[in-house]
């Protein structure tokens, strides 16, 4: 009976140490939820144009087949310039002296938990070379009495740089290595070359966001 009565007594401990560890690794999993995402296109401005910018057009609000409703960016690259490349920035701040490049703050979205920034992509006909990234916005060096603020973490570009878009939505996603997103100036980015689009090209752009 003695036996018996410690079998049980053991098997209660057992049971009472697994209950515990259970509700620790179940209060972990709360503590690392997934965070909220961070609409990067309602926050953030399609405006710092590069390279060939004359010859960028920038439809934001594209109403025919999104990935989600009711509108996408329609991107068109209308003809290569001498300089042979183009692309765009979306940045925190766009005022009256142009688009933020440096002159005004990041924005600070360090407390968001974000560890990627997911974009949906698509091509007008299939094929396009397309490079995406974010951040890398730094001209403090340049004039640093203008430029006073900078995005703290360097370029940072999706895997292998560059994709071939598909005719067809893509999800694809740029990891984030450099963590610091207290101060953040060009949020996301877009570059394509005319050596592999001599006649221009047209792309597709929707849900681009910190995750």
């Amino acid at each position: 009976m003695k036996k018996l009565r410690s079998k049980l007594f053991a098997s209660a401990i057992i049971i009472l140490i697994i209950q515990a560890f259970l509700n620790v690794v179940s209060a972990q999993s709360d503590t690392f939820e997934k965070p909220e995402p961070f609409d990067i296109g309602s926050a953030f401005i399609p405006s710092l144009r590069m390279g060939c910018y004359n010859e960028i057009n920038v439809d934001p609000v594209y109403r025919s087949e999104p990935n989600s409703e009711p509108f996408c960016y329609k991107i068109t690259y209308i003809q290569p310039c001498s300089l042979k490349w183009a692309g765009i920035y979306w940045v925190n701040d766009d005022r009256e002296d142009g688009p933020n490049d440096g002159k005004y703050p990041g924005t600070d979205l360090s407390d968001g938990g974000f560890t990627k920034i997911t974009f949906y992509a698509k091509g007008e006909n299939g094929g396009e070379w397309v490079e995406f990234g974010a951040f890398g916005i730094d001209n403090t060096r340049k004039n640093p009495d203008v430029y006073k603020y900078k995005d703290k973490c360097p370029k940072t570009f999706i895997k292998n740089r560059k994709v071939l878009l598909e005719k067809e939505w893509k999800q694809y996603t740029i990891n984030l290595k450099c963590k610091d997103l207290s101060s953040v100036i060009g949020g996301f980015y877009w570059a394509a070359s005319s050596d592999a689009h001599p006649s221009g090209l047209v792309f597709y752009l929707d849900d681009i966001q910190f995750e």
